[in-house]
């Protein structure tokens, strides 16, 4: 995580604990950006173009469909 601060009229970005002095914030942004476009991303995870029905895990409940044969009013 990058984090910009000014101390004594110059600007400071700790990155990963690690810390860079720059004298203008235009050389502070500048590096923030660079490192944001080099930094490798987080891997993608492919997803199920379904939508979900429930956040319950469990599997849905199939209705019994009962018929009665025989029987008349």
């Amino acid at each position: 995580m990058l984090k910009m601060q000014t101390k004594d009229n110059k600007w400071v970005v700790e990155d990963k604990g690690r810390y860079n002095f720059f004298d203008t914030s235009f050389d502070a942004w500048g590096y923030i950006f660079l490192m944001r476009v080099i930094r490798p991303k987080a891997p993608f995870v492919p997803r199920s173009l379904y939508p979900v029905k429930s956040l319950d895990p469990r599997p849905e409940m199939k209705k019994k469909k009962i018929i009665i044969i025989g029987e008349t009013l």
